[in-house]
C-alpha cells in the first residue's frame, strides 16, 4: 500500500476495500459509542488475527460461544485440570 489515502465514511454508509488492499490502522481500532466491535460478523467465513510469529494477547476474559480448537503449544488442558482438580495419570 504505497499510495495510502484516507478512508472517510459518512455515518451509515459503508465502503468496500478491494481484496488486494489492506486497512492500515495506527494506534487501534475502536467504536465511537459503547457496544460490541463486530469484525466479520456478516459474511466472513473466518477471522484471522496476527501471525504465527506474534503472540496474541487477550487482556481480559475470553468467551467462546462455539467450539474451541487449540493447535500447537497450549496450556488449556492444564488450566482446566487445575480448575476442576482432575488430572490424568
Amino acid at each position: 500500500m504505497s499510495n495510502r489515502k484516507p478512508l472517510v465514511v459518512v455515518s451509515g454508509a459503508s465502503r468496500q476495500i478491494a481484496d488486494a488492499d489492506a486497512l492500515a490502522v495506527n494506534g487501534g481500532l475502536d467504536r465511537t459509542t459503547a457496544g460490541a466491535l463486530l469484525i466479520g460478523a456478516t459474511t466472513a467465513t473466518s477471522v484471522q488475527v496476527g501471525n504465527t510469529a506474534t503472540p496474541t494477547t487477550v487482556p481480559g476474559n475470553l468467551t467462546v460461544t462455539g467450539s474451541l480448537t487449540a493447535q500447537g503449544s497450549n496450556t488449556l488442558a492444564l488450566v482446566q485440570a487445575l480448575q476442576t482438580n482432575t488430572f490424568l495419570p
